[in-house]
């Protein structure tokens, strides 16, 4: 029996799909922008601030979108919203930035697949493998220690 997740902010499914699309079209109208340097912590606790262009800021090594300030004004704008920040619009900010992701960082047959019109996550499927695998590899190590002995 398949147990249901529960979740803190309960959406209709058909709610959070159309809100995806509309995140999606909004990201494809999104400028990608550069860090003029690279920014640490140490920088963030000296109070130093970094000069960003376009909307959003892709680190591709550590696969992580941001939006820039210019980035969160638009979705404001764009979702007749005040603050991106507040805990109501949790849901917008993680959809942009999926949206962000999907369009900037992920690759068809590299990152994820898609077969009858669905979509399936390679990182995912590759850990479950893995995973299954060196559990096979315990169990048979185990299964050939007890023959020897």
């Amino acid at each position: 029996m398949k147990r249901e997740r529960r979740s803190l902010f309960p959406v209709s499914r058909e709610k959070s799909t159309k809100l995806y699309e509309l995140c999606d079209i909004l990201a494809r109208q999104l400028e990608r922008g550069e860090e003029s340097a690279e920014f640490s912590k140490i920088n963030a606790i000296l109070g130093e601030e970094i000069e960003e262009t376009g909307d959003f800021i892709v680190n591709e090594k550590e696969k992580t979108v941001n939006l820039t300030q210019q980035g969160v004004e638009k979705v404001e704008k764009y979702f007749h919203i005040n603050n991106l920040a507040d805990a109501e619009n949790l849901e917008i900010q993680h959809n942009i930035i999926l949206a962000l992701r999907a369009n900037n960082l992920m690759q068809r047959d590299v990152d994820y697949v898609v077969k009858d019109d669905e979509v399936f996550d390679c990182r995912r499927i590759y850990r479950t493998y893995h995973e299954r695998t060196a559990l096979f590899r315990r169990v048979c190590t185990r299964q050939l220690k007890r023959r020897n002995t």
